[in-house]
């Protein structure tokens, strides 16, 4: 049995303190005095500091065969055992105090449950240490368990190994700090609303009405949370190809390392706003069976694959998660009779599936939106369910849209206004081959 690393109370201690400094900077801000007792504070910092050191004291780790023993508890102990056949990724998150001594956190992610333990903190070194034997060990029984996987499972671990002495990963994609904020600028979102405050301040002047002007300032604060959110959360974003799959690597304040397994994709959406559509640019995301439902920090990170890269770069880098062509799936517009449904998107929605490699499920690819074009890629074989809907107009017209379901997350595969029989012919072709491919 381990226990975790000594400074892990100073860490914890050191939240509580910086929560309290946060509080009272906030209180001088709005122009009131700070009246908290000073005994009071001091009782609270240290009660907090003597709880963060018992909970270290009787917080032990275990690494065996087949699990990872956790035992904790102060007033009531609790043991924990984890299978290590059902870890589906081990992250290494650095949080802003953990990083200037060193220091990080490891948040194991099990099968269908999300996160079921945290072991925080550790010296980065052993933490990185500790995520590559948990998932070599977490390979080499999934291997076992299937038939025929036995030596996949063993070159994975060895290559795990491998990259851990000689930290081989290779490189596919990083966004530099330039890019990634002016990528942030001019999003749909902001531009609209910064270009909605000033449309509105411009006509309060004009009319002599100072209530147009109020709404420049929020509109402002607004468009600076949002850009300041996303360039620090992609901060340094790096996308490596492992042995297991795809990782990425961001955050300026909190550093995350967040595994992609490439078996777990579930679908990839390029993203392409209005201005970065002239500009040749567009966003990468993915849904990761387990934890696109996430919308917490990991979860967010899981779902990036490219925050901003190159269009012709982009669609590289997710025909390569994918396994899959998606650049020469054929795609076809909506009928002409749909137009009066969709005036403005009528040039841009469009549907189209592949038939695949021989013996491949092949894909399906659809594409909406007017502002923020988003394209959505779906491996047939992934697909959970299929629906198709119509609306009373629709069926006057002989429309209907189709919509394939997967597991949460950004991907949401949706053909609107097809013609009725395209649709069922697609959701049944796409029913047989998910069909096919669970009973295999």
């Amino acid at each position: 049995m381990r226990r975790l690393h000594p400074l892990t109370p100073l860490l914890r201690g050191g939240i509580i303190a910086v929560a309290i400094t946060v509080a009272a900077g906030r209180q001088l801000l709005e122009g009131g005095p700070v009246d908290w007792p000073l005994p009071i504070v001091v009782a609270v910092v240290a009660a907090a500091a003597a709880w963060a050191a018992l909970t270290w004291w009787t917080t032990r780790y275990q690494v065996g065969s087949d699990t990872l023993r956790i035992e904790s508890g102060i007033v009531v102990r609790r043991s924990r055992r984890i299978r290590l056949d059902r870890v589906q990724a081990v992250e290494v998150q650095q949080p802003l105090l953990a990083r200037v001594f060193r220091m990080a956190e490891l948040q194991i992610e099990t099968a269908g449950d999300g996160t079921e333990a945290t072991l925080a903190y550790v010296t980065l070194a052993q933490a990185q240490q500790l995520r590559v034997e948990l998932l070599a060990r977490a390979g080499q029984l999934s291997g076992r368990a299937g038939q025929g996987r036995a030596a996949t499972a063993r070159e994975g671990t060895e290559s795990q190994h491998q990259e851990a002495a000689e930290g081989v990963h290779e490189v596919l994609h990083r966004a530099t700090p330039g890019l990634l904020l002016v990528s942030q600028l001019v999003r749909t979102g902001p531009l609209v609303a910064l270009l909605g405050a000033a449309a509105a301040a411009t006509i309060s002047v004009v009319v002599g009405e100072p209530l147009g002007l109020a709404l420049v300032l929020p509109a402002a604060l607004a468009v600076g949370n949002a850009v300041w959110s996303g360039f620090v959360s992609h901060y340094g974003f790096t996308l490596t190809r492992t042995a297991r799959g795809l990782a990425v690597r961001a955050g300026l304040l909190d550093v995350r390392t967040q595994s992609i397994p490439t078996d777990r994709v579930q679908g990839v959406v390029v993203v392409e706003p209005m201005v970065w559509r002239r500009l040749g640019w567009c966003e990468g995301l993915v849904t990761v069976a387990g934890v696109g439902s996430r919308s917490d920090d990991t979860g967010r990170l899981s779902a990036t694959l490219l925050p901003v890269v190159e269009r012709d770069r982009g669609a590289r880098i997710a025909i390569d998660a994918l396994a899959g062509d998606i650049a020469s799936v054929p795609l076809t517009g909506i009928p002409h009779r749909a137009m009066v449904l969709a005036p403005l998107t009528r040039r841009v929605l469009a549907l189209g599936m592949s038939a695949g490699a021989p013996g491949g499920p092949g894909v399906v690819v659809t594409r909406r939106g007017w502002l923020t074009r988003r394209t959505d890629v779906v491996p047939r074989h992934k697909v959970q369910s299929c629906a198709v809907r119509q609306g009373p107009l629709q069926r006057r017209l002989g429309l209907a849209t189709l919509r394939l379901h997967l597991p949460p997350g950004p991907v949401q595969a949706v053909g609107l206004h097809r013609d009725q029989s395209e649709a069922w012919r697609t959701a049944l072709t796409v029913a047989t081959t998910a069909g096919a491919s669970a009973r295999v």
